[in-house]
Order: C-alpha cells, then sequence, then structure tokens
C-alpha cells in the first residue's frame, strides 16, 4: 500500500532554501517510528529523521525514524545519529532529507549542548538535505535547554559557523 497515490498538481512546486519542494507534504518522524516504510510514500517531498543525538543507544522507549531499533544491532555500542548514517547508507530516500537534530537529555549547560548540535550536524551533513533544530527536546531535569533565548542562539552561530566549512549550503530550520 502507497500513500499519497494520486499525482499532485505542479502549482504547489516550491524552491525554498536552495531546495526544490514538488509539494507541501512530508513526514515527520512519528509516521514510520522504525523506519521501514519511509521509501514507501512515494509522492511525499521529504522525510524527517530523528531526534538524532551523538550518545551510545540504548533502548529507547520510540526510536528515531531512519534507523532500525538499537536491537537490530544487538551487542554495539553506538550513537542513533550513528545508526542513522548506516541505515542511510543502506536505504536511501528517494526524498529530501530532513535531519532532526538535538542534544542529550545530560547536558547541563550552554557550551554542552552547542558541542552535542556541532557533532551531530557535522556527522549528519553529508547525508541530510536540510536540519531541524529540535527546541522542544527535554534534558533529564525535564527542561528544554534550545527554548531558552542563550542556548539558542549560541547553537545557532556555532551551528553558521560551522556550515561555512562545506562547500554544498543545506538550510537549517529551527523548530
Amino acid at each position: 500500500m502507497f500513500l499519497f497515490e494520486k499525482k499532485i498538481p505542479s502549482a504547489l512546486n516550491q524552491q525554498l532554501f536552495g531546495l526544490f519542494f514538488p509539494h507541501p507534504v512530508g513526514i515527520a518522524p512519528g509516521a514510520d517510528p522504525f523506519g521501514t516504510k519511509y521509501n514507501s510514500f512515494r509522492n511525499c517531498c521529504f522525510v524527517e529523521t530523528g531526534p538524532l543525538s551523538p550518545t551510545p543507544a540504548v533502548p529507547a522507549k520510540r526510536p528515531a525514524s531512519l534507523f532500525a531499533p538499537p536491537s537490530k544491532r544487538a551487542g554495539t555500542d553506538i550513537s542513533a545519529l550513528k545508526e542513522a548514517i548506516l541505515y542511510i547508507k543502506d536505504h536511501r530516500p528517494r526524498h529530501l532529507l530532513a535531519a532532526n537534530i538535538a542534544p542529550l537529555p545530560t547536558r547541563p549547560d550552554c557550551e554542552a549542548v552547542t558541542r552535542d548540535l556541532l557533532e551531530a550536524f557535522t556527522y549528519i551533513y553529508d547525508f541530510a538535505d536540510m536540519f531541524v533544530i529540535d527546541t522542544f527536546s527535554k534534558n533529564k531535569d525535564g527542561v528544554a535547554p534550545l527554548q531558552s533565548a542563550e542556548y539558542l542562539s549560541e547553537s545557532m552561530d556555532a551551528l553558521i559557523n560551522m556550515r561555512f566549512c562545506y562547500d554544498k549550503y543545506k538550510p537549517i530550520l529551527i523548530r
């Protein structure tokens, strides 16, 4: 079964931040929690992974969208981010790929949050078409650090500066 079987009218085409979107319909992480059907969404325009963090994978209540659950690679000490990259290499999406990145839930300070985002950003840069910064990701105290203007501003400045190191421009969106 395929979702969105009908042809989408070309009047919905948009060129946004250097990327071509044939229409505004995409798939968010919750639509395919184990990442096994994202290429079945034939007429979707983009697929969003994540949130991805540079941490060793532990069994999660809800794994990120584009990688197989950690149980599929039992016995490995691999981050959700690296798991996603391995999965993308084997199953490249036919759509634009938006990598949703977030800091580790154990990070207490702005510098550590920024470092986590930069690490995730640099690891997955070559595999994603655009990035989504997850400002709703909460730390162990139940606080979403990127909802602080100071944390978000410092992190975004660092990500934008890092993006200058790459030959190809890729947009960064904030959620």
